[in-house]
């Protein structure tokens, strides 16, 4: 995919998955912006990160402002918490009018209703039942 500017993402959640997304995503330069509520959840990205960390409550709009959510071009919840996530994703997209928001949900009954406001639900519950099933029939 051919970018014309460097795009800013902005992750909300620094464990496991949001710390991971965020070096990929940095090796593919873009600028990211990562979220967390505790100062070692940090210690998971990986060394020399480029990127900005903001520790704050996720689920708190200044938290979210302050971070720069107003500026990014795409926002992923990807906390393991469904409420902080529906929340961040639901600000991103009706207030801040964010291109493209993508969203974790642990509980994939929770996000029937969202993809039709616009905001991209993955549930890594589903996606790994998909790739097991997917190598069964392989």
């Amino acid at each position: 995919m051919f970018r014309t500017k460097t795009q800013h993402v902005m992750i909300i959640g620094c464990g496991r998955l949001g710390a991971a997304l965020a070096g990929v995503l940095c090796e593919r330069k873009y600028t990211v912006t990562v979220i967390d509520s505790e100062n070692a959840s940090f210690d998971r990205l990986p060394p020399g990160f480029p990127g900005t960390i903001i520790t704050g409550d996720a689920a708190d709009v200044n938290t979210l402002v302050s971070a720069g959510i107003q500026k990014a071009d795409i926002v992923m919840p990807v906390t393991g918490d469904d409420n902080t996530n529906l929340f961040a994703a639901q600000i991103a997209k009706d207030i801040y009018r964010t291109p493209k928001v993508i969203a974790r949900l642990s509980d994939p009954e929770r996000g029937g209703t969202y993809g039709v406001f616009g905001i991209r639900i993955l549930s890594p519950y589903e996606l790994v039942v998909r790739a097991f099933a997917g190598e069964v029939t392989a």
